[in-house]
């Protein structure tokens, strides 16, 4: 048992976070998630789009494009060894799918999954920042602010 003063054992089954008055189980953790203390969501979820490119990527996959070529002819000119590890770590993380268009040589499309067609909304709402607080920035078109993510999710499944 843990005195007022010490802090929680966070390795233990439960551990009280101070904003909640439910314990969380860490048992529901994924074996992957950082080690205790590293469970912000914000964190957590700019572990795995907060790097200069990955939320570029996505918004071109929001634009229409979808395959390898496309990604590297984009304003931004994102290095082919960083496009391909980012869209890499995307696939890994189950925010978009890899889905072969040829089989010779192999090449791919990059679709959204759920996951990552729920990030949309959080990509619009950083643009539209982005384009008021920041007056050296493009806007994007007007079309990116009007998807929704199942409008993405219809376009990935080849529904209109």
């Amino acid at each position: 048992m843990t005195s007022p003063s010490s802090s929680p054992d966070p390795n233990s089954a439960t551990t009280q976070r101070a904003d909640l008055t439910e314990p969380v189980d860490r048992s529901l953790v994924p074996d992957d998630t950082p080690p205790a203390g590293q469970h912000c969501p914000l964190a957590r979820g700019l572990e795995l789009v907060g790097d200069r490119w990955s939320l570029v990527i996505l918004r071109e996959m929001a634009l229409g494009r979808h395959r390898y070529g496309q990604f590297s002819e984009v304003a931004e000119a994102i290095p082919t060894n960083i496009l391909a590890s980012r869209l890499r770590k995307l696939s890994d993380h189950g925010l978009i799918r890899k889905v072969l268009y040829q089989e010779r040589p192999r090449r791919y499309e990059y679709h959204f999954t759920a996951r990552g067609a729920a990030l949309l909304p959080v990509m619009q709402a950083l643009a539209q920042w982005g384009s008021d607080q920041l007056p050296e920035c493009y806007r994007p078109p007007e079309r990116f602010f009007q998807l929704t993510p199942a409008d993405l999710l219809r376009a990935e499944n080849g529904q209109s």
